[in-house]
């Protein structure tokens, strides 16, 4: 959303709202077939649908906009989230959108950039997250990027420190990341094989370092991202 002015004392001062894209959709159909008639994000852990643990994440992030993108079992979503009090929840604005005929994150993100809501930096998230992150050091961190160098347009968080077994048992795929050390600009991120580190880039090697068996947590980006994670 665009910047909000507010009043300090005798000096008017900027805030700016910050926003996050929820998406309320896999785009895959690994978990069939439990998900024919309830989307992963309604599934429960611990008895509460995941999607309530992201939200709930959010709302103790600060998070003040929030838009759901519903894909698959759109009504079923809404209903849940109308029968838990998020859409008339204080914590932040919730806005549900709905478009039945993605097939992909950035299907989903071109029709978010078509509505035209997201006017400055958002949060990126999978409608699965279950996680007790404070994003202010991201916020922080993505934002003084950005004001040094206008390319930087997006932030990725992820988690390390996992091996390969761990990862797999998450259900997740390894990956492998290569990183320069000095920008810490992300040369190369895909799925774990066994192609060298640097196969794919031509920076020097003594530039390169390689981070393995990481989990893409779907965060941080800026309006103008067509594309992310």
């Amino acid at each position: 959303m665009a910047p909000q002015a507010r009043r300090a004392g005798t000096a008017l001062e900027t805030e700016e709202t910050l926003a996050a894209i929820v998406l309320a959709d896999s785009f895959t159909q690994k978990l069939r077939p439990v998900t024919l008639e309830r989307p992963k994000m309604l599934l429960p852990l611990v008895n509460t649908p995941m999607l309530d643990y992201t939200l709930e994440w959010l709302a103790i992030n600060e998070v003040q906009e929030v838009y759901v993108f519903v894909c698959a079992h759109a009504e079923l979503v809404q209903a849940h989230l109308e029968t838990a009090g998020w859409t008339t929840s204080r914590k932040f604005r919730l806005h549900v959108v709905v478009s039945t005929n993605c097939v992909s994150v950035g299907e989903a993100l071109r029709v978010m950039d078509g509505q035209d809501v997201i006017k400055s930096d958002f949060v990126l998230v999978a409608g699965d997250v279950v996680s007790n992150m404070r994003l202010s050091g991201a916020v922080t961190a993505h934002r003084a990027r950005r004001a040094a160098d206008k390319a930087a347009i997006l932030t990725m968080v992820v988690r390390g420190g996992l091996t390969a077994g761990h990862v797999r048992r998450l259900g997740d795929t390894p990956t492998v990341a290569v990183l320069d050390p000095a920008s810490q600009r992300l040369l190369k991120f895909e799925d774990r094989d066994d192609a060298p580190a640097g196969a794919g880039d031509t920076t020097p090697a003594r530039r390169r370092r390689r981070h393995a068996c990481l989990v893409d947590a779907h965060f941080f980006g800026e309006r103008d991202i067509v594309q992310v994670s």
